[in-house]
C-alpha cells in the first residue's frame, strides 16, 4: 500500500495547490486554496485539519505551509500525474 493510498482526492488536490503555491512564493491561505481547490469552504477546513493531524502540513495565523512529509507526498503525486498525462500524449500521437 502506498502512502497516498489513505488520503483522498481533496487531499491530494490541497497538497498539490499548496506545492504550486509554494513554488511560485505566494501566501498559502484558504481563499488561496479555495480558488485552486474544488471544495467548499467547510470540506477545506476539514481536510487541512485532517492533514494536519498526519503531519503533512501546518497551520498558522496566516496561512497554511507544507510540512516535509507532505512536501514529498505533493512532490511524488505531482511526478505521477505527469508521467500519467506524459502516457497520455504518447498513445494519442501514435
Amino acid at each position: 500500500m502506498n502512502a497516498t493510498s489513505s488520503l483522498s482526492a481533496c487531499d491530494l488536490d490541497i497538497l498539490s495547490a499548496l506545492l504550486r503555491l509554494a513554488r511560485k512564493s505566494e501566501a498559502a491561505d484558504e481563499a488561496a486554496l479555495l480558488v485552486r481547490v474544488d471544495a467548499s469552504p467547510s470540506d477545506l477546513r476539514n481536510a487541512l485539519r485532517r492533514l494536519e493531524t498526519q503531519g503533512l502540513l501546518q497551520r498558522t495565523a496566516i496561512g497554511v505551509r507544507l510540512l516535509m512529509p507532505g512536501f514529498a507526498l505533493a512532490v511524488a503525486f505531482a511526478g505521477s500525474r505527469r508521467s500519467v498525462r506524459r502516457k497520455a500524449t504518447v498513445r494519442r500521437a501514435a
